[in-house]
């Protein structure tokens, strides 16, 4: 029996490639079983703007109520080029069921990534990241789920069949 391939945006350290800050790559189970049924399009909006493998962090700031993702070691706001990059990339996505992003990341977090008080303030809470923002904005009825969240059942569950 032949079934249609959902197309899912993932995030490219998952699995695909070792492009994290740290030059890390993550595993997870979960994802390294679904690549035989899924087609995925792998991205990291950091490294597509430029940042290198390794890179310094960065992290969003929260300066006079505007959200800035700033790079403490070059002193770099990347707000503008993450949100254009993200605006864009999306946009000409002509196929898309759902995402899995990184979790706590700057730029993929779903509601998970730290928020900081200033560029050397201690964090206030958390948000989502630069991309996912974009993500939620622009897909609100499409499935989007954390790879942490995929070792729970339920939340895989529903992500499977949302």
């Amino acid at each position: 029996m032949n079934f249609c391939r959902p197309t899912i945006v993932i995030s490219k350290c998952l699995e695909f490639e070792a492009c994290r800050y740290d030059g890390a790559l993550i595993s997870n189970k979960h994802i390294r079983k679904l690549k035989e049924f899924i087609d995925f399009k792998v991205v990291c909006p950091e490294v597509e703007i430029g940042m290198g493998v390794p890179r310094d962090t960065i992290r969003i700031i929260n300066n006079k109520g505007q959200r800035v993702l700033y790079q403490d070691g070059t002193g770099k706001d990347f707000s503008k080029k993450m949100t254009q990059f993200s605006k864009n990339y999306l946009s000409k996505l002509t196929k898309v069921d759902g995402f899995i992003l990184k979790s706590k990341s700057p730029s993929c977090g779903i509601r998970s990534a730290k928020v900081f008080r200033g560029i050397k303030g201690e964090a206030v809470g958390s948000g989502s990241g630069f991309f996912a923002e974009q993500v939620l904005s622009l897909f609100p009825a499409h499935p989007a789920e954390q790879e942490s969240r995929l070792s729970d059942v339920f939340y895989r569950e529903h992500f499977y069949s949302a």
